[in-house]
């Protein structure tokens, strides 16, 4: 029991994908950084679902994408 629903691939996980070695996720939130490594380390806050799903991490979705908030800021002709 998590508390939520386990969607995508999540519901298609096996239990000792994450419950290994005696790791305990009590406790925490439903937040994906409760249990994943933040790979931008908080630049671009913690609603990881506004640009990824959870059926394929690396489908995104960039419209609301910041490019400011990047670690390569689009300036000058780079813009356009």
């Amino acid at each position: 029991y998590t508390g939520w629903p386990l969607n995508g691939a999540h519901k298609n996980a096996t239990c000792n994908k994450c419950h290994n070695k005696g790791s305990s996720f009590i406790g925490l939130s439903s937040a994906c950084t409760s249990c994943h490594k933040d790979q931008h380390q908080g630049r671009f806050g913690t609603t990881c679902l506004n640009c990824h799903d959870e059926v394929a991490w690396k489908d995104l979705n960039l419209k609301s994408f910041n490019h400011d908030l990047a670690k390569f800021a689009l300036r000058g002709a780079h813009q356009s």
